[in-house]
């Protein structure tokens, strides 16, 4: 069973390599993708300003992510068919969490409405993912019977035969499984890769916008470079290190330090035998290692003295860490995948990397050079995290919103 697990994973985790990190696939997502649903970014603030209304970005965000990565990853229409998905996804969520520190859940669930509850929502989400997966294992068919063509975004095709562009995770997926009816399992997957592309992205572009608002030098600075910015950015530039946007992709950067979209990470030892550590600690078999981004991306052995500060300007080489005596501080600058484990790091590192990057630079950028916006809740209050498989912003972010007197 535990080698069946296994080949399972991998099988996912290739399909996941093929559909999100070619450049083509990453080039067609920045171009075409990403601009093509931007309404869904901007609509919701452009009625909050003309109504004069609060409106809560983080859900704003939410939507975007999802609307975009429902047409990469399944060629399906979220803003249409998401409805009913949405609401039972969000319950079912926070119930799983909740079973990592309520070991009595099983009575408990028996008690709680929420726990009652638990069963629908999560077979609602499995009917969802599974109308997904015969949707495309249908088409697939089609189109090798020659009854319809193989679109793209874009029509095209990569070097490699695959298209590019619409429903490629779910592509990906069905040809490493076969067109059979195992749609469970595949609805898994899909559903597992959701959970990764959509909440994780929304979320971190709510906590840097979270950060650059409470920082009106740093939200100024970063106006200051969107300004200077080329009006056509090529997909490349939204991620170059040394690019037009260097600050921009340092203050996501930093946002990513202090608010890793999953602040706990756990593996456990499947094995029949021990695993050492590079300490050389032994992980025994069935036991669990757990480790928190979210406390490493504030451990001063790592980060310095002023790890707690947002501070996009330690991101570039030639600022020099010190210590508050002015005496260099004794960690390295560029931190390793290890020690900045946000997209994870090894042979288990995030296959969405590049495509979370680019769409949280052009979503900041698009934002940004469009409106100011002022928070409504005091600046002197930290947000907490909700509860979740991921981290959210508690409570949402709330803002009004105004244009830009220069755009």
């Amino acid at each position: 069973m535990k080698d069946l697990f296994g080949h399972k994973w991998k099988a996912q985790r290739l399909a996941g390599q093929h559909a999100f990190s070619s450049n083509a696939n990453l080039q067609s997502f920045g171009e075409l993708i990403l601009p093509k649903h931007l309404n869904t970014l901007l609509a919701p603030i452009e009625k909050s300003i003309e109504r004069d209304e609060e409106l809560d970005v983080q859900e704003v965000a939410y939507d975007y992510a999802m609307v975009v990565f429902g047409e990469l990853a399944y060629d399906s229409d979220f803003a249409q068919t998401s409805a009913a998905f949405t609401a039972p996804f969000e319950r079912a969520s926070t119930v799983t969490q909740d079973r990592f520190t309520n070991p009595l859940y099983r009575f408990t669930e028996r008690l709680f409405p929420s726990g009652r509850r638990f069963q629908r929502d999560v077979a609602e989400v499995k009917a969802f993912g599974e109308r997904l997966v015969r949707s495309m294992s249908e088409r697939i068919k089609a189109e090798e019977e020659g009854e319809i063509e193989t679109p793209g975004v874009d029509g095209s095709q990569g070097a490699d035969g695959s298209t590019i562009g619409q429903g490629l995770l779910l592509r990906e997926l069905v040809k490493e499984h076969g067109q059979g009816d195992n749609y469970r399992f595949l609805a898994d997957a899909c559903l597992n890769f959701l959970t990764a592309g959509k909440d994780t992205t929304a979320q971190a572009l709510a906590w840097t916008l979270y950060e650059i608002l409470r920082s009106p030098a740093i939200y100024a600075e970063l106006q200051a470079e969107i300004d200077k910015a080329p009006t056509e950015l090529e997909v490349s530039d939204l991620t170059a290190v040394e690019g037009p946007l260097q600050y921009t992709n340092a203050v996501i950067s930093e946002s990513l330090r202090l608010h890793p979209p999953v602040p706990l990470e756990i593996h456990e030892n499947t094995t029949s035998a021990p695993i050492a550590l590079a300490d050389g600690s032994l992980v025994g078999p069935a036991e669990i290692v757990l480790w928190s981004p979210w406390v490493m991306g504030r451990s001063t052995r790592i980060w310095g003295e002023d790890a707690a500060d947002f501070k996009p300007s330690r991101w570039f080489p030639e600022v020099q860490p010190r210590k508050s005596d002015g005496t260099d501080l004794s960690h390295p600058l560029k931190k390793s995948a290890f020690e900045f484990p946000v997209f994870h790091a090894g042979p288990r590192s995030c296959l969405g990397k590049n495509l979370a990057r680019i769409e949280l630079a052009y979503a900041l950028v698009q934002l940004v050079k469009r409106y100011e916006m002022v928070p409504t809740w005091p600046l002197n209050q930290e947000k907490s995290v909700g509860t979740a498989l991921t981290a959210p912003i508690l409570g949402g972010l709330g803002v009004r919103a105004r244009h830009r007197q220069k755009i």
